[in-house]
């Protein structure tokens, strides 16, 4: 169990401060020291958030594979060539 590190006490309190960022101060009930401070989180502006980066990074990948099936089909035409040539040079030894 939590214990204030002044009176020992166990019992806290939750206080919200909201300008310029939302933050919650976690206080001892007894001796009013504070205990520590968190971020208020908004977790729908955080979602919508993650929801669009989830977009931007899906098109990015969609990008990397498109272009990596054009190599891909690059690569594919270079080998062909290359056989190619060694058939043709492997015909006149």
């Amino acid at each position: 169990m939590a214990k204030c590190p002044k009176c020992e006490s166990t019992t806290f309190k939750l206080e919200a401060v909201g300008s310029p960022t939302k933050s919650a101060f976690i206080i001892c009930s007894e001796c009013e020291v504070l205990i520590s401070v968190m971020e208020d989180i908004d977790f729908r502006k955080w979602y919508d958030k993650l929801i669009s980066n989830h977009g931007y990074f899906e098109n990015q990948i969609n990008i990397l594979k498109s272009e990596m099936k054009t190599m891909s089909e690059k690569h594919e035409q270079q080998n062909n060539y290359i056989i190619e040539l060694l058939e043709i040079i492997n015909r006149k030894l």
